[in-house]
């Protein structure tokens, strides 16, 4: 099953693209029809830095997980990647699920 990548105008004539996937969760007879995000590592590890008044600084090294802030499901390890194979085709700007 392929998805194409989800458009989205930034303004200034430039796009971007999100791996957006139409996914029905079903209850009985309730149902939600919405579109779902697929979270996504980082290449390298990035700082994170908790900072706070009156605490001192935690600080520490690894992958950051990118979605972006949209009124959509993010979709991560527990109940969606743990059951497929996802292939993210940034070239191509499609997603590729398999089973």
């Amino acid at each position: 099953m392929k998805f194409a990548y989800s458009k989205f105008e930034i303004g200034n004539g430039k796009n971007i693209y999100r791996p957006l996937v139409r996914i029905l969760f079903r209850n009985g007879k309730n149902f939600i029809l919405t579109k779902g995000i697929i979270v996504y590592p980082s290449k390298i590890k990035i700082s994170h830095i908790l900072d706070q008044n009156g605490f001192r600084s935690i600080k520490w090294d690894d992958e950051v997980y990118f979605a972006e802030s949209q009124p959509n499901i993010i979709l991560g390890n527990h109940g969606f990647l743990d059951n497929f194979q996802i292939l993210l085709d940034g070239l191509r700007k499609e997603v590729e699920i398999t089973t």
